[in-house]
């Protein structure tokens, strides 16, 4: 609370707006993409909000052209995130608005890896809604202003799942394998701050989550190997989350389902059913869905063992992050 307060005084001191305020204002941007990692999502709607709404006042005030510049670069991570934030309590409306000023800014200062990222919350956001063919065009526009690897990463592996669930088998792989070489391009990189950052355990579940939609034994099988490799680079410490893990481990789930393997998938299963509701973001709970879906399949018609995840599915659906929230203000 005294970091807050000091950071506050700075950013306010004084009329004109210097290089000092701007400095903050980017600290300040880092500490809350960093705590978006560790904190539930609504809890960060509060902080993000009264930011942006100090960086917009400044904005009418008039600063100088060298510093409008950066101010509006600074303003448009903070919209990103509150995008990325409506994104996860499944509030659209939020979405739209935020992408709408990012983009705005984005525009104004002209920073590409910041349209970059947009365009991978507006494909993730189409992707949730079902609209596939609309999803892997965003991530595929997004891409021309992928200027470094993990930009590329991140959008190359939102546009694989998008055409695996279209059952595209052939471009799924070749955008796959462009995905994959850009894992390398990502290492010598420095890596963006918090939520900015999308690790290697994140493009493994994107993976496993395309090789599910392609089905088949043998896909199967890579999603397993693909889910796995998520769980143990989350554990190993790259860039994890609550959220992230409990995606990576439903993935597995459903592809040990897939293959039969209702045991194992059980197994898995029980961690991500204590996942305390604050955490259970739209993305969880669309896995979960999709899950409990797969278990009505006649071939567990007389599985006492498939009712009764299904029952505890049902319950862990009930209640979500964005389900007793209240309508985000954009």
């Amino acid at each position: 609370m005294a970091a807050e307060d000091s950071a506050r005084f700075v950013r306010r001191a004084g009329a004109v707006l210097t290089s000092e305020v701007l400095e903050q204002l980017e600290a300040d941007v880092v500490n809350l993409a960093e705590q978006y990692l560790r904190r539930p999502p609504y809890a960060m709607f509060k902080p993000l909000s009264a930011l942006r709404a100090e960086m917009f006042e400044m904005l009418e005030g008039h600063p100088r052209p060298e510093h409008a510049k950066e101010l509006y670069r600074v303003a448009g991570l903070v919209s990103s995130l509150l995008a990325h934030l409506s994104s996860d309590l499944g509030q659209p409306y939020g979405v739209d608005t935020h992408t709408r000023a990012a983009w705005l800014c984005a525009d104004l200062s002209g920073d590409n890896h910041q349209r970059a990222y947009i365009r991978w919350v507006q494909s993730q956001v189409a992707y949730w809604q079902h609209d596939y063919t609309r999803s892997a065009d965003l991530a595929r526009h997004g891409q021309q202003f992928a200027q470094v690897g993990e930009s590329m990463l991140r959008l190359a592996s939102q546009e694989a799942r998008a055409l695996a669930a279209l059952g595209d088998e052939h471009e799924t792989t070749r955008v796959l394998q462009r995905a994959g070489s850009s894992i390398e391009a990502t290492l010598d990189q420095q890596p963006a701050p918090g939520v900015f950052y999308f690790p290697a355990g994140k493009a493994a579940y994107y993976a496993a989550e395309a090789h599910i939609a392609l089905g088949g034994t043998a896909h199967l099988h890579q999603a397993v190997a693909d889910a796995e490799r998520s769980l143990a680079l989350f554990a190993a410490g790259h860039g994890r989350s609550p959220e992230l893990v409990a995606a990576a481990q439903l993935d597995l789930v459903t592809a040990h389902f897939g293959l039969d393997d209702l045991d194992a998938g059980a197994e898995h299963l029980a961690p991500v059913l204590q996942l305390p509701v604050e955490s259970r973001t739209m993305p969880v709970i669309e896995r979960t869905l999709k899950i409990a879906a797969s278990l009505t399949n006649d071939r567990y018609a007389d599985s006492a063992a498939a009712g009764d995840l299904r029952d505890q599915l049902d319950q862990f659906c009930s209640y979500s992050a964005g389900g007793g929230a209240p309508q985000l203000p954009a």
